[in-house]
């Protein structure tokens, strides 16, 4: 199974997530992370750009779900650039979340509503400076995570608790 690949911009307190690879169960767990610890710092306003993703499945729903619900927690949106991949766009359309979150067809779109509706410009915002030191701890701790939640999923496969 491919990777899943996350590059970010972060400008606080916006930031524009672009996937590509495979957004699946054994890949989930990076979406989530960055996700969480970018709305903990800060970010109301996510731009998920979905246009490189060649496969989504109901793990990956999920946790699409899990990030449009912690923005709505913090007063802000999420806004999701449609897959370029029809399969997806099908897997998508299929369920409850084309009727939840708002889909764009470009991030340049995206950021428009952001802008008209919260008043907020990418221009007004400088990107947060992360060293090279850091975005290695990140990965890192990507890894690390990824690694036991392997673990814990075999673990629960063995036990039968799932």
């Amino acid at each position: 199974m491919q990777e899943l690949k996350i590059d970010i911009e972060d400008h606080q307190p916006l930031a524009i997530l672009t996937l590509t690879g495979f957004f699946a169960a054994s890949e989930v767990y990076k979406l989530k992370s960055l996700a969480e610890g970018l709305l903990r710092e800060g970010s109301k306003y996510v731009v998920l750009n979905l246009a490189a993703v060649d496969y989504v499945d109901s793990a990956g729903l999920g946790v699409l779900m899990q990030v449009w619900q912690n923005c709505q927690k913090n007063s802000g949106i999420l806004c999701v650039v449609r897959p370029d991949s029809s399969q997806v766009q099908r897997v998508i359309e299929i369920s409850a979340l084309a009727r939840a979150i708002h889909f764009f067809d470009s991030v340049n779109l995206a950021l428009e509503l952001i802008q008209t509706r919260f008043g907020l410009s990418l221009s007004d915002k400088a990107p947060v400076a992360i060293s090279s030191d850091l975005k290695d701890v990140i990965k890192s701790l990507v890894h690390r995570i990824g690694t036991i939640e392997e673990r814990l999923s075999r673990i629960e496969t063995h036990l039968g608790i799932q």
